[in-house]
C-alpha cells in the first residue's frame, strides 16, 4: 500500500510546477523500491497484478496520460534521431510477433514488454522545469549515499540491512561475506562525485564520495570497481585534463588501491583477472555440453551462457533475427528449451530463460538480432547526444554512465535495467527541457553547473 500512496503522491504533485520535481524523485523512489530502504513487500501489491515496485511507474505514466494525453504526443522527441521511435517500433513489431507468430503467453509477453519501454517517462521527465533537474539528482545522491552507507555496514554485521539481500554467499577466501543488493544509483552517483565536487555543490561532498566508493569496494564485483578507474580516464581525455603528472599520479594511486583491495579480500580480485584471462578459449556445442557448472569459473559461465543461447538462435533464421520470444520461467513454451548451462532452482532444474550474469544472453532470447541492433541504436543515440553537450555536468554523466554500463554489459544486465533506463530518460529529459528554452529563446533560471575542477 506504501507504493500505491507514493505514486497517487507523485501524479497530485506533478500537475504543480514549482512541485513537479518532487514527483520525478518519487518516481526514482517507486522505481527502486524506496531506494531499497523499504520492505518489498510494503511497495507491492500482488492482489492487483503490481508485483514489482517499479510497476508503479508505468501506472503513474498511465494516469498522466489519462489526464493529458498530449504528454506523450511531443513530436520533437519523436521525429528527433534519438532512437526512441525506432525502438519503440520495433519492441511492438516484437511484442505482436510473440503474441500472433510464436504464441507466448498474453500475460507472459505482457510482463517481459514491459520491462524494456520505461524510457517512456522521457515524457513526463521534459515537462520537469530545467533548473529543477539538479535538485533532483542531488536528492537521488543524498539517499543513494543513505542505502550505500548501510550496505557497507552488512558485511560488518553479517546479515542484510537493504531490501533484495539475497542469501549470504561467504568470499571464496573465507573473507567478508559478499551482498548483491547494491543501491541502485551508486555507480552513477558515485562518478559524478568523482569527476567534479562542484556539480552538485554538496556540503559534505568528500564523505559522501568515500561512502559510495566504499560500498564500491566492498560490493567484491572486480569489474564494477575496474569500471570506475575506466571511466574517470576517460573523463579526463574528453575534457583534455590527462598530462603526464595526472597520468603517473593515477595510475600510481589505482595500482595500490587494487593491491590493496587484493590482499584485503585475500586475492579474489586478481585470481578473478587469472580465470579471466583462462577463459578464452574455444567454446564448441560439445565443450557445453559437456560442461560441469562446479568446474567453470564466474567468467567462464557466463561465456558458456552467451554462447549456448548463440548457437541455439543461429540454427534458426527467424529466431536469430527476432529471438526465441518474450518468455519467462513460468511461460510454457520454456518448458521446450534444454538448455545445459544456467543457474539452479531450488529444485534442481536449470534456468532457461532468466539471468543476473549476463545481459547479453537475455537480450538474444528476447530481442534477436534485429532488436538488439534498436537496442543498441537507443544506447548509441543518447551517448551522441550526452556527448555532444559534455560541457554540462548531467551530460558529462551520461557519457561516463553509458561507458560504464557498457563495459559492465557482459558480466551484469544493469544496462537493461529499469533502474538504468529511468536515469537515462531522466537525462534525456533534461536535454529536450533545456532544448525547449533554447528554442523559445528563453535562458533558464540558472544553467546546470559545469564540472570543474
Amino acid at each position: 500500500m506504501i507504493g500505491f500512496g507514493i505514486m497517487l503522491l507523485a501524479v497530485y504533485l506533478y500537475w504543480e510546477s514549482s512541485k513537479r520535481y518532487l514527483s520525478v524523485f518519487l518516481v526514482f523512489f517507486i522505481v527502486t523500491g524506496g531506494f531499497q530502504l523499504v520492505p518489498t513487500d510494503l511497495m507491492v501489491l500482488s492482489t492487483i497484478g503490481i508485483t514489482k515496485t517499479y510497476d508503479w511507474a508505468l501506472v503513474y505514466l498511465i494516469l498522466l496520460l489519462v489526464v493529458e494525453p498530449r504528454i506523450i504526443l511531443n513530436l520533437t522527441i519523436w521525429k528527433d534521431r534519438n532512437g526512441i521511435a525506432l525502438y519503440s517500433g520495433v519492441l511492438l513489431f516484437l511484442l505482436l510477433y510473440n503474441l500472433l507468430f510464436v504464441g507466448v503467453e498474453v500475460q507472459v509477453a505482457i510482463r517481459v514488454f514491459r520491462n524494456y519501454i520505461f524510457f517512456l517517462l522521457l515524457f513526463p521527465f521534459v515537462n520537469l522545469p530545467t533548473p529543477d533537474f539538479i535538485k533532483v539528482f542531488r536528492l537521488l545522491t543524498y539517499f543513494t549515499t543513505l542505502a550505500s552507507f548501510l550496505f557497507c555496514l552488512q558485511p560488518l554485521l553479517g546479515h542484510g540491512i537493504l531490501a533484495g539481500a539475497p542469501e549470504l554467499l561467504p568470499d571464496e577466501g573465507g573473507g567478508l561475506i559478499r551482498f548483491y543488493n547494491l543501491p541502485y544509483f551508486l555507480v552513477p552517483v558515485t562518478l559524478a562525485l568523482l569527476v567534479g565536487k562542484s556539480s552538485l555543490n554538496l556540503r559534505y561532498h568528500y564523505l559522501v564520495l568515500t561512502i559510495n566508493l566504499v560500498a564500491i569496494v566492498l560490493s567484491q564485483h572486480r569489474n564494477l570497481i575496474l569500471s570506475i578507474p575506466i571511466c574517470y580516464f576517460t573523463f579526463l581525455i574528453i575534457q583534455n585534463k590527462l598530462n603526464l603528472i595526472k597520468v603517473t599520479a593515477s595510475s600510481v594511486a589505482i595500482v595500490v588501491a587494487f593491491f590493496c583491495i587484493n590482499y584485503f579480500f585475500e586475492g579474489r580480485f586478481f585470481k578473478g583477472i587469472v580465470k579471466l584471462s583462462e577463459s578464452f578459449n574455444e567454446v564448441t556445442p560439445t565443450i557445453i555440453q559437456y560442461a560441469n557448472l562446479s568446474d567453470i569459473s564466474t567468467t567462464e559461465f557466463r561465456r558458456l551462457h552467451f554462447m549456448e543461447r548463440l548457437y541455439y538462435v543461429q540454427a534458426d533464421v527467424l529466431k536469430s533475427l527476432f529471438g526465441i520470444g518474450f518468455l519467462t520461467e513460468d511461460s510454457a513454451l520454456t518448458k521446450q528449451l534444454s538448455f545445459n548451462i544456467g543457474l539452479l532452482t531450488e529444485y534442481g532444474d536449470i534456468i532457461q530463460v532468466d539471468t543476473s550474469d549476463i545481459t547479453w544472453s537475455l537480450l538474444l532470447v528476447h530481442f534477436g538480432l534485429v532488436g538488439i541492433a534498436a537496442f543498441l541504436y537507443f544506447y548509441w543515440s543518447c551517448l551522441r547526444i550526452c556527448y555532444s553537450n559534455k560541457d554540462q555536468a548531467l551530460f558529462m554523466l551520461g557519457v561516463l554512465y553509458i561507458t560504464n554500463l557498457l563495459f559492465i554489459s557482459f558480466f551484469g544486465i544493469d544496462i537493461v535495467s529499469v533502474h538504468t533506463i529511468t536515469l537515462l530518460a531522466f537525462i534525456l529529459g533534461f536535454y529536450y527541457s533545456l532544448k525547449s528554452h533554447i528554442n523559445q529563446k528563453s535562458q533558464p533560471e540558472t544553467q546546470i553547473q559545469q564540472y570543474a575542477s
